[in-house]
C-alpha cells in the first residue's frame, strides 16, 4: 500500500469536507428558494385566474339569460307554434323576430350575432342570411335533440354570419321548443372572443392563457405567445387541476402550469409560464450564493492549512524523537503543547521511553545471567544417548544372568524413553504414539498380569497422521490406576481399555474406552464441575488448545453408570510436514 504524508492528507480532508458542506448548503438554499418561488407564484396566479374565471362565468350566464329571454319571447313562441296562411302575417312575424334579435345584438356589444335555425319560419323565397333565421340544414354542430341536452357551448370558431368573416366567437346553442313543448329548432348566440378577452383578461405577459372545458378541450385561446396550444395535450393536464399547478416539458423546455378552480360549467383557465421568467431574479441570487461559496472555500483553505500544520507538527516532533530513540539516545527534552491531548501523548511517550531505557538495562543484566545459567545447565545436562546405552547394557547383562523378564522390561523401558523424547519433536505419528502407549501397557502387565487388557482398533492409514506426542499414555495410566477395581476385575473379567479412531472432513477423533470404575467414584474427575484433579490430563488439554484453538480438546464422560468411561480427543487431520511446520511456526509466534 502506498504511504502518504499526514499533512497533505489532513489538508485534503478538511478542504473536501468544507467543500461538500458548502455545496450542500448552497443546493439546499437554492432548492428551498425554488420551491418557495414556485409555490408563491402558483398560488398568486391561481387567485388571479380564479377571479378572471368568475368574470367569464358572469359573462356566460348573461349569454344564457339572453338565450332564455329570446326562446321564451311570445312573438317567437307564436311564430314557432302556429302556422298562418297569410303571407302578410308571415312576413310580419319574421320582421318582429328580426327586430327582437337585432335589439339584443345592438344593445349588447359582446354579441357578434344571433341565429335561429328552424324550418317553421323559412320559405323558399327567403334569402339565407338576410335575416337572423336559417334552415335546420345549415346547423353543423351537436344534435342536442338526440343527446337529450337542452343547451351546449361550442368552442371558439369563425362567425360566418357577419360581414367580418374572421371574427372569433364562442357560441351558446339552446334547443327551441314551441308552446306545445315540441322541438322547433336551435337558438345560437355568438359571443365575441375579443370582447371576452378585452373585458376580463389581460393579454400582456410572457405566459400563454387558454380556456379549457371539463374534458380538457381548448375552448378558446386568450393569449399564446409561447405557441403551446398545438404542442401539448391539455387533456392530461386536466388531471392536475386539483393540485393547482404542475410541471411540464414542451420541446425540452420546462414550464409551470397554473390552473384556476373550475367554474359552474366545469371550465378552467390555464396559464403556462416558462421557468426562465419565474426564476429571472433567482439567477442573481444564484450568483451571490456562488460568490459566497467560493469565498467560503478560500477561507476554508486558509483555515485548513493552518489547522493541518498545527495538528501535524507534533507528529513530526514525535517522529524525530523516535529516530533519536532508535539511535540509542534517551535524553530527549520534553516539549510543551497547548492542546491537552497532545501533551498527554508526549507525556506518555516520555514515560514509555524512560521505562524502555530501564527495561533495556534490566534485559542486559538478565541476558548475562541467562547465558551463565545455560552454560551451567549444559555442563550438568545428561546426554540422552548415555541413558539409552546404559539401559541397553542393563538389558544384555540381565539376559546373560538369565533374568529374561528383567531384560525384556529394560528393553521396553528403553524404547518407551526413545519414543517419549522423540529427539525433541512436538508431533509424532499416531502409530508411534500407539506404540508408546502399548509399551506402557506392557510394563503395567508385569504387575497386573491378565487382569487388564488393551485393544487397539485403529486403521493403518489413520496411523500415518501426526498428533501431539504423549497424549494417550496418561489416559491409559488413569484407566489402570483409577478404573481398576481389585474386587471386580480379574483374569475372567479383566479391565478392558479399547482405543479406536474415526475421521470426518477435517478432524481426527481418538476414543479411549474402559469398563472400569465410574468417574465420580474414581476420584480423579469431578462430574459437577467437569474438572480433573490430575496434572497430566490438564496438560494435554492445554497443549491441544494452545496448538489448535478451543475448537479442539478433550472430553471425558461416563458411558453408563455401570459401563465405564469414554475419553474423546478431537484433533485436526495433519497429513504432511507442511501442516506440521505451520503448527510449529504458529506455536513460536504465540510463545
Amino acid at each position: 500500500m502506498r504511504s502518504v504524508n499526514i499533512r497533505p492528507l489532513l489538508l485534503f480532508l478538511f478542504l473536501s469536507i468544507n467543500f461538500v458542506y458548502l455545496i450542500a448548503i448552497i443546493l439546499l438554499v437554492y432548492v428551498h428558494m425554488f420551491r418557495v418561488i414556485v409555490d408563491e407564484a402558483s398560488q398568486t396566479r391561481r387567485l388571479l385566474l380564479n377571479e378572471l374565471n368568475k368574470q367569464v362565468t358572469l359573462t356566460m350566464r348573461g349569454v344564457e339569460e339572453t338565450a332564455i329571454n329570446i326562446s321564451t319571447h311570445p312573438v317567437l313562441l307564436n311564430a314557432l307554434t302556429y302556422k298562418t296562411d297569410s303571407t302578410l302575417e308571415y312576413f310580419r312575424a319574421k320582421k318582429e323576430i328580426s327586430d327582437m334579435i337585432n335589439h339584443f345584438v345592438f344593445t349588447s356589444p359582446n354579441f357578434s350575432s344571433i341565429r335561429i335555425y328552424t324550418d317553421n319560419l323559412i320559405t323558399d323565397g327567403t334569402p339565407s342570411g338576410a335575416i337572423p333565421l336559417a334552415p335546420l340544414s345549415e346547423y353543423e354542430w351537436d344534435n342536442l335533440a338526440q343527446t337529450g341536452k337542452s343547451s351546449i357551448w361550442i368552442k371558439s370558431h369563425k362567425d360566418l354570419a357577419v360581414f367580418d368573416k374572421d371574427t372569433e366567437v364562442l357560441s351558446f346553442v339552446k334547443v327551441l321548443k314551441n308552446a306545445h313543448n315540441e322541438f322547433a329548432g336551435y337558438l345560437k348566440i355568438n359571443l365575441k372572443v375579443s370582447y371576452l378577452i378585452s373585458s376580463v383578461l389581460d393579454r400582456n405577459g410572457t405566459g400563454s392563457k387558454l380556456i379549457l372545458d371539463s374534458s380538457g378541450q381548448i375552448i378558446s385561446v386568450i393569449n399564446d405567445p409561447l405557441h403551446v396550444q398545438n404542442q401539448y395535450d391539455y387533456k392530461e393536464s386536466k388531471v392536475s387541476i386539483e393540485k393547482s399547478y404542475a410541471h411540464v416539458m414542451i420541446n425540452n423546455v420546462s414550464y409551470l402550469e397554473v390552473f384556476s378552480e373550475p367554474n359552474y360549467y366545469g371550465w378552467s383557465i390555464i396559464e403556462t409560464i416558462p421557468y426562465e421568467e419565474l426564476f429571472r431574479n433567482l439567477n442573481s441570487i444564484k450568483k451571490v450564493l456562488l460568490f459566497v461559496g467560493a469565498l467560503g472555500v478560500l477561507l476554508s483553505f486558509v483555515v485548513s492549512y493552518y489547522l493541518s500544520r498545527k495538528m501535524t507538527s507534533f507528529v513530526s516532533g514525535m517522529l524525530h524523537s523516535f529516530e533519536q530513540v532508535e539511535c540509542g539516545r534517551f535524553n530527549i527534552p520534553q516539549s510543551k503543547y497547548v492542546i491537552y491531548e497532545v501533551q498527554q501523548v508526549y507525556n506518555g511517550f516520555h514515560k514509555m521511553m524512560n521505562r524502555l531505557h530501564m527495561l533495556l538495562a534490566h534485559l542486559e543484566i538478565e541476558q548475562k545471567q541467562k547465558l551463565n545459567a545455560e552454560l551451567n545447565a549444559r555442563l550438568a545436562q545428561i546426554n540422552p544417548h548415555f541413558l539409552y546405552n546404559t539401559l541397553d547394557a542393563i538389558h544384555w547383562m540381565a539376559i546373560q544372568k538369565g533374568a529374561d523378564e528383567a531384560g525384556a522390561m529394560t528393553a521396553k523401558l528403553s524404547r518407551l524413553f526413545r519414543i517419549g523424547l522423540s529427539q525433541g519433536k512436538l508431533f509424532i505419528l499416531l502409530g508411534e504414539e500407539l506404540e508408546h502407549g502399548f509399551l506402557y501397557y506392557e510394563l503395567q502387565r508385569e504387575k497386573y498380569k491378565n487382569d487388564i487388557r488393551l485393544i487397539m482398533d485403529v486403521p493403518a492409514f489413520h496411523k500415518l497422521l501426526f498428533i501431539p506426542k504423549l497424549i494417550l499414555q496418561p489416559f491409559i495410566e488413569n484407566a489402570i490406576i483409577h478404573g481398576f477395581v481389585k474386587s471386580l476385575h480379574h483374569s475372567g473379567n479383566p479391565l478392558v481399555i479399547r482405543i479406536h479412531t474415526s475421521l470426518d472432513e477435517n478432524n481426527l477423533f481418538i476414543f479411549i474406552d474402559n469398563n472400569g470404575n465410574a468417574l465420580g467414584a474414581s476420584g480423579y474427575y469431578n462430574i459437577e464441575t467437569k474438572t480433573q484433579s490430575g496434572y497430566g490430563i490438564k496438560n494435554i488439554r492445554e497443549r491441544i488448545n494452545l496448538n489448535f484453538g478451543h475448537d479442539f480438546g478433550v472430553d471425558i464422560q461416563e458411558l453408563h453408570p455401570s459401563e465405564g468411561v469414554r475419553v474423546t480427543i478431537k484433533l485436526p487431520q495433519i497429513h504432511d510436514m507442511d501442516q506440521l511446520d505451520n503448527i510449529r511456526s504458529r506455536d513460536r509466534r504465540l510463545s
